[in-house]
């Protein structure tokens, strides 16, 4: 599936299955890759996983041709975020939002200017979602993580958040 096609499917709000994957073992991440997910998250704030890790993970995934690779990034920062994309990863998760303001600084680290203030320097996503801001804008995720009460409380306001919002 290409990263589009994912990117329609989860902003359709279709149903997508995926597998959480803690550790660093890309011929298990190859292998899972085959299985029939629509997507294989590298959870990098929790699991065992660093930065060569997860670029070996999105590796394997992209070996199977099938599911998008997704990066639990390490928190709401724009580095970890550029870093997860810039590596090939379809889209990101991003832990501990509590607002509405969390949720837009997020999609901000995640679009190219003007919609947000992502640095160019695609790296491997060029292979996978394009060179062009424009095609990686509309190809890449940014997934929400809603873990606290504050962020139960504003989840309307989180969840009314625009993919193409940007912090001004």
């Amino acid at each position: 599936m290409s990263a589009a096609d994912f990117a329609r499917r989860i902003r359709s709000r279709e149903r997508a299955l995926g597998y959480w994957s803690v550790i660093d073992s890309p011929v298990s991440t190859e292998w899972l890759a085959h299985v029939g997910w629509d997507y294989i998250c590298l959870d990098l704030q929790h699991g065992l996983i660093g930065y060569d890790g997860m670029l070996r993970g999105l590796t394997a995934i992209d070996a199977a041709q099938g599911p998008a690779g997704l990066v639990r990034v390490e928190s709401n920062d724009q580095t970890y975020i550029g870093k997860a994309l810039d590596a090939g990863a379809r889209g990101v998760i991003v832990p501990l939002i509590d607002t509405a303001e969390d949720a837009a600084r997020a999609v901000s680290y995640v679009r190219y200017p003007p919609a947000g203030v992502r640095s160019y320097g695609p790296m491997r996503s060029q292979l996978r979602v394009g060179p062009l801001p424009a095609e990686a804008n509309d190809s890449v995720v940014v997934l929400a993580m809603i873990e606290t009460p504050d962020g139960l409380e504003n989840v309307e306001a989180i969840c009314a958040v625009p993919v193409f919002a940007a912090m001004r």
